[in-house]
């Protein structure tokens, strides 16, 4: 249940009667009604009701016009900047910028030196232990961690869910062509085999899994190249069962594809040996049941 404050629309007539009309702030009106003046303003705000700035505030910017606002804004200052120096807040220039139709910058654009004075500089190390320890000790607590798992998994999986960004994701993730991809490539294109290199483009995407080679053809097989510290468990650089051959080749045929699996050492022993299109063409041919 929402722990926001809310009003009857005969309390919000009201409010907004002493506000609007009567002119009365809101530091005065919110005890009337049991609430605090920021929580008054902020459901106000929520009801497209533009909310006053205090007297003061508006005193110190008062020689703040739209043009030299402008001109502090794309000098560049951020907005964080621009109210420490007229001494308000942050939202009294924001309110500013607003109400003189000033766009304000994308969030990458805030991210550069000139546009964020934090840019370059970290909390004291005191400040930065004490959030540290503070994190440890939220962790620790079983129904803190159940919870942010939870928001965490459930953020994850409607994120993977839009099949934009999961494509997106998985080509960051995915650095290729590496050199045995290479080789497979050169000896598909030599042979004239129905496949194409997928790594780079991500053109089929297969339940969060980016394939090395997809078909050209309607006999939906794949191809998966693997390097051995990425793929077998027993080198013990990786642990996760998913990775390893039956599990992806499993994976692939429970979405209705064949998969192919080349192993990185035999394709460069046979490429040192010359033999590496027969081979290619040979381990294709076997592993999908001679479709190919």
């Amino acid at each position: 249940m929402s722990d926001r404050k809310e009003f009857t629309p005969a309390q919000l007539s009201e409010i907004l009667h002493l506000y609007q009309d009567e002119r009365i702030s809101l530091t005065k009106i919110a005890p009337l009604f049991g609430t605090h003046k920021h929580t008054l303003a902020c459901y106000l705000r929520r009801s497209g009701i533009a909310v006053r700035h205090s007297g003061q505030q508006l005193a110190r910017v008062a020689r703040l016009d739209a043009a030299k606002l402008r001109e502090l804004y794309e000098t560049p200052f951020t907005v964080i900047k621009i109210a420490s120096m007229y001494g308000v807040k942050r939202a009294t220039i924001a309110s500013l910028m607003k109400q003189y139709n000033i766009p304000p910058r994308t969030l990458s654009a805030t991210h550069l030196g000139a546009l964020n004075h934090w840019y370059g500089k970290h909390q004291p190390a005191n400040v930065c232990a004490a959030v540290s320890a503070r994190n440890k000790r939220n962790w620790e607590d079983p129904a803190y961690a159940n919870k942010m798992r939870a928001a965490i998994g459930a953020s994850s999986r409607s994120n993977w869910a839009d099949p934009i960004w999961a494509r997106k994701m998985l080509l960051a993730l995915h650095r290729s062509p590496t050199k045995p991809e290479v080789l497979v490539d050169a000896a598909i294109k030599r042979l004239g085999l129905p496949f194409m290199y997928n790594g780079n483009t991500g053109d089929l995407v297969v339940e969060r899994r980016i394939p090395d080679f997809r078909p050209t053809d309607e006999t939906k097989t794949v191809i998966e190249v693997f390097g051995d510290p990425f793929h077998d468990l027993s080198l013990g650089f990786v642990t996760d069962v998913k990775r390893t051959e039956s599990a992806t080749v499993a994976h692939y045929k429970e979405h209705g594809y064949h998969c192919v699996v080349l192993w990185s050492k035999p394709i460069r022993a046979h490429s040192k040996a010359g033999d590496i299109d027969a081979w290619v063409g040979e381990q294709i041919a076997a592993q999908a049941g001679g479709l190919h």
